[in-house]
């Protein structure tokens, strides 16, 4: 009997501790993604900071020759700088309060995907085959982590 109530409240105390904490737990206790975002760590930078750590991220992943790795940091100066003043854009309409028209959205939503294509046909014009293939693959990879960290998010804001 007493090994049934032993057993009885080990596991009710390990239920205990597997419960989800309340949401002002949740809060009080900064998780490690939110004090160490990508985006706080390169907010500070310059575009050619960040372009140059990227490209060199590149470099090791894909053994880019020097001249690749020039001609791929320029090109991440470009994006990152049109990545940056389309960031404060989505941010200052926010701060207004203003909500684009169904033509500004499907206006930006082209621009936007036109400067993906350009941006991956001058990928494609530094890279070779292999290269190109592997970093195809790895953007793949990136944005289906940002689907999955977005889906776990809207998750969370649901419960």
């Amino acid at each position: 009997m007493k090994t049934i109530v032993c057993i009885l409240a080990f596991f009710t105390v390990m239920g205990m501790q597997a419960q989800e904490p309340h949401e002002e737990d949740f809060d009080q206790r900064p998780s490690k993604r939110m004090r160490h975002s990508r985006m706080d760590i390169f907010k500070d930078m310059s575009p050619e900071q960040v372009a140059e750590i990227s490209a060199k991220k590149l470099t090791l992943a894909l053994d880019l020759s020097d001249s690749q790795q020039q001609q791929v940091a320029s090109l991440l100066v470009v994006e990152t700088t049109r990545k940056r003043a389309k960031h404060e854009e989505r941010k200052s309409l926010k701060e207004k309060g203003e909500k684009p028209s169904g033509d500004e959205i499907h206006a930006k939503m082209i621009k936007g995907l036109d400067q993906r294509i350009e941006f991956k046909r001058k990928m494609k014009d530094v890279l070779n085959d292999e290269q190109y293939l592997k970093w195809t693959e790895m953007q793949e990879q990136k944005h289906k982590m940002k689907r999955r960290s977005r889906a776990k998010r809207h998750a969370k804001r649901k419960k």
